[in-house]
């Protein structure tokens, strides 16, 4: 690896980083994918962990971005049959979602 001296610090050369940046964030763009054509069968989140092979910490981290551009929704809080314990069950088929509730300014 080369370095290359810019002002105080030691920069990596720009195109050695953006490769390496490129492929990280492949690695983490292809789960991503993964996840949310996991969910488009309902399940919990420790469950699409087990079947896919990736971090439940991840998982967490694409929920999360799914959610906040609304792609993601919970049906239901079940027993997770692989930790025994009360989880939400995700999924990103659109036929399965809930309807949104009206609110006070939609009348």
């Amino acid at each position: 690896m080369t370095r290359k001296k810019e002002g105080r610090g030691m920069k990596l050369d720009s195109q050695h980083d953006q490769h390496k940046r490129s492929s990280k964030d492949m690695k983490y763009l292809i789960q991503y994918d993964a996840a949310y054509e996991g969910f488009k069968r309902p399940c919990t989140m420790k469950e699409l962990s087990v079947r896919l092979g990736i971090d439940r910490a991840n998982i967490c981290w694409y929920v999360r971005e799914m959610r906040k551009l609304g792609l993601i929704a919970v049906i239901k809080k079940v027993w997770c049959s692989i930790t025994k314990h009360k989880a939400n069950q995700y999924t990103t088929n659109p036929a399965l979602m809930p309807k949104p509730q009206p609110t006070l300014f939609d009348l």
